[in-house]
């Protein structure tokens, strides 16, 4: 089966569970993500995915998604296969209307990052386009702590389940600077990239009274929260090192 059309909505699908011998689903049209911060339209994108986890198409073994937008969407990924329980291949290509893509590409959160790959990672044959994917600002942050354990988790998920041979994939967290990053051929790796003198940077606070800013560090040592080592740097200097290697 496929749709030809570019589609703005996630609504058509509703008829596809209602054809139980589907052995394949080729899906060739773009729908737009959903956007989290508008409730109506992102319930009705989660009651479309609830149709097919309510009715799973038990005999498919295909599916391929020639464009890449809401089916990439961690809360459809998590369910894949609730959708399609004996799904053997999952293919997604960026397709042809990959210039309506948002720089950077936000279809995973936090909280559901494990669900996610564990769902990509139990496809026997799984095949993505390279991409970096910034991972979805949360109403509520969570803590350093907290993200380095979903951090490390996904780095296992992936490093036991993920096939060698799959295209590049990095995965960014802006509030800490954690990335996991998985080069064709090679295992994933874990690195921070906000640090200072080697550590993650906690906190950052900008005191306008006296032109500073702070850097609140990991503690290199178990210690209670907000315990770890102060840098305090200058306006001035943070200007300085601006214009020095990033303007």
């Amino acid at each position: 089966m496929t749709d030809r059309n570019r589609l703005s909505s996630f609504h058509w699908l509703g008829w596809i569970p209602r054809l139980k011998n589907l052995t394949k689903i080729e899906i060739d049209t773009y729908v737009p993500a959903a956007v989290r911060w508008m409730p109506d339209d992102y319930n009705r994108f989660l009651r479309s995915i609830q149709m097919f986890t309510e009715n799973p198409l038990t005999k498919l073994k295909k599916l391929k998604m020639s464009e890449i937008g809401a089916f990439f969407q961690d809360d459809f990924l998590c369910r894949l296969h609730k959708a399609f329980p004996n799904l053997e291949t999952f293919e997604v290509q960026f397709g042809r209307y990959s210039e309506n893509l948002v720089n950077p590409l936000k279809f995973w959160s936090l909280a559901n990052l494990p669900a996610v790959l564990k769902s990509l990672g139990s496809v026997k044959n799984l095949a993505i386009p390279s991409m970096d994917l910034t991972l979805v600002e949360d109403e509520f942050y969570d803590t350093l702590a907290v993200t380095e354990k979903v951090f490390n988790e996904a780095l296992e998920i992936m490093t036991e389940s993920f096939p060698q041979d799959l295209g590049d994939l990095k995965i960014v967290d802006e509030n800490y600077g954690n990335v996991i990053l998985k080069k064709k051929n090679l295992p994933p790796q874990l690195f921070n990239r906000q640090q200072v003198n080697r550590r993650p940077v906690v906190d950052i606070v900008h005191d306008s009274d006296n032109r500073e800013i702070l850097l609140r560090l990991k503690s290199s040592r178990p210690e209670p929260p907000n315990a770890g080592q102060e840098v305090i740097l200058s306006e001035e200097i943070v200007k300085k090192l601006y214009e020095m290697f990033i303007r």
